[in-house]
């Protein structure tokens, strides 16, 4: 669905880690989605379906950007930490 037109986009989540399938979600806010991390939830997954369904949970940031990459791998690696400035001096 183009942007602004109100209706539901499918789209595939492919997850940074090999071992998660593609996981399909639906969503009205298609375009301020595309080119960010995010995060996703699995909600199901039928028998008959390739994909698991799932529903969009949170942006992570944009994709490149070197503190958005540094808080995937913290949550791939399940050692999450929150750098404060007061920690640098």
């Amino acid at each position: 669905m183009p942007a602004g037109s109100g209706g539901i986009a499918h789209a595939l989540f492919v997850s940074k880690d090999r071992r998660i399938p593609k996981i399909r979600i639906q969503t009205r806010q298609l375009e301020n989605l595309l080119d960010k991390r995010i995060i996703v939830a699995v909600d199901s997954w039928d028998r008959q379906s390739r994909y698991p369904s799932g529903h969009y949970v949170r942006t992570i940031g944009e994709i490149g950007d070197r503190d958005t990459e540094s808080e995937v791998w913290h949550l791939l690696l399940d050692c999450y930490y929150v750098f404060d400035e007061a920690d640098s001096y």
